[in-house]
């Protein structure tokens, strides 16, 4: 698999009663790939979340910076909001908001931030 070979963080976050886990991967300084999953969750809510890993994941390949998919993600409103308890997103507005919160957290003008 590819992101196996790719340096890479993970991230949890919490949007409303939902878990959320990112793992994001980055080359050359770039965001190269995202692994989206939640630990609990429906169906519905799975299918949602591999849906948007899949378009975030298209977009990179097809040469789309983070800074343009998080721009599209910010402020997007969702039925699971509020607190996250993660000091790099303390608020979310909903699950995509979050998402694209903590991408442009990691990866401010698209490029990876510095440690």
């Amino acid at each position: 698999m590819i992101y196996e070979e790719l340096e890479g963080t993970i991230h949890r976050i919490r949007v409303g009663h939902f878990n959320l886990h990112l793992q994001l991967f980055h080359r050359e300084n770039s965001l190269a790939l995202i692994l989206i999953y939640g630990a609990r969750g429906d169906q519905d809510t799975r299918q949602f979340l591999a849906g948007i890993e899949n378009l975030i994941n298209l977009s990179l390949e097809s040469g789309i910076e983070a800074d343009k998919i998080y721009d599209c993600l910010l402020f997007q409103r969702g039925e699971s909001f509020g607190v996250t308890g993660n000091p790099k997103v303390p608020m979310a507005l909903g699950i995509l908001d979050a998402i694209g919160k903590l991408l442009k957290y990691n990866y401010p003008e698209g490029k990876k931030r510095e440690a």
